[in-house]
C-alpha cells in the first residue's frame, strides 16, 4: 500500500466547502459578484497550497495529489473542477517551493497575502497564468534559457545552456555590444535634440515675420499705404501714381490733338 505523505483536516474540507457556498451564491448574481468569486476562489487555493507547506517533496506524489482531489470532491466539487483545482495546486506549490516563498508553518491567511504580494495573484485567471509552467517563454526567458540551461526533471544538474568556452565568449560579445548600444542611443537622443531645436527656432522665426509683416492687411489699408509712401521724404524719387480717371482724359486729349493735326 502506498504510504501517503497527508492528511486533509476536517477543518480544511469545511472551509472549502464554505469558499463554494460563497461562489455559488454570488455566482447567482455574477455582474455584481466577480470580487466576491475571485476572493473565494483563491481561499481555496490558500486552503490547498497551506496542506503542502511542510511537504517532504518538491512535488506532490500522484497518491497525495489523488487524496486531495477526493477531499475537494467531498467538500462538495465536481470531479472535474477537484482535478483541476488539484493540478493547479500542484503548479502552484512547485514553484513557491522552488522560489522558497512557502515558509514551513504557512497558514491559508499567510498564503494569501504571499500570493496577493509576492505574485500579485488576485484571482484565479491570474493564479493560472503565474503558475502554468506550460506557459509560453518571454523572449528574456528564452534568451536566458539558451545561456544558462535548466534545471533536470530530477532535480540533479543541469541540462542545456552555453559551455564555458562559449560562456566568455558572450560575456565578451556582449560586453562589447552594450556599451556600443549606449553610444548608438546616446547619439540618436543627440540628433533628436537638434532636430527639436530646429523646429523650435524655425517657429519662432515665423512668429516673428507674422508680428513684424502682420497677417492682417486688407484692401482698405492701401491707400493708407500709398499715402505714406508719398509723404516719404524720399518718396521724390518715385513716380506719383495717377488713379484711372486722369489716364483717361490725358489719353483723349492727345487723341484730339493728332486728328486736329
Amino acid at each position: 500500500m502506498t504510504k501517503l505523505n497527508i492528511t486533509i483536516s476536517k477543518t480544511t474540507t469545511d472551509n472549502i466547502a464554505d469558499f463554494l457556498k460563497d461562489i455559488s451564491r454570488e455566482d447567482s448574481n455574477r455582474a455584481d459578484a466577480t470580487a466576491g468569486i475571485n476572493l473565494a476562489n483563491i481561499g481555496i487555493y490558500c486552503e490547498t497550497i497551506a496542506i503542502f507547506n511542510a511537504y517532504p517533496k518538491n512535488k506532490i506524489s500522484v497518491a497525495d495529489m489523488k487524496v486531495l482531489k477526493t477531499s475537494l470532491q467531498d467538500a462538495g466539487m465536481t470531479e472535474g473542477n477537484a482535478k483541476r483545482k488539484a493540478e493547479k495546486t500542484q503548479w502552484a506549490f512547485k514553484k513557491m517551493r522552488k522560489d522558497s516563498t512557502l515558509p514551513t508553518q504557512a497558514t491559508p491567511e499567510q498564503v494569501r497575502t504571499i500570493l496577493n504580494e509576492d505574485y500579485e495573484v488576485f484571482s484565479e485567471a491570474k493564479l493560472t497564468s503565474v503558475f502554468n509552467p506550460k506557459k509560453p517563454l518571454s523572449k528574456a526567458e528564452t534568451i536566458i534559457k539558451q545561456i544558462f540551461g535548466e534545471a533536470k526533471a530530477d532535480g540533479n544538474g543541469v541540462k542545456g545552456g552555453l559551455d564555458a568556452s562559449d560562456f566568455a565568449e558572450f560575456v565578451t560579445l556582449y560586453d562589447a555590444e552594450k556599451i556600443a548600444r549606449e553610444i548608438r542611443v546616446k547619439a540618436e537622443a543627440e540628433a533628436q535634440a537638434q532636430k527639436d531645436a530646429e523646429v523650435v527656432a524655425q517657429d519662432e522665426t515665423a512668429e516673428a515675420m507674422d508680428e513684424l509683416v502682420g497677417d492682417d492687411i486688407t484692401s482698405d489699408d492701401i491707400p493708407n499705404a500709398q499715402a505714406d509712401l508719398q509723404d516719404n521724404p524720399f518718396g521724390g524719387s518715385y513716380p506719383k501714381t495717377q488713379n484711372l480717371t486722369e489716364l483717361d482724359n490725358v489719353v483723349f486729349s492727345r487723341s484730339c490733338v493728332s486728328l486736329n493735326d
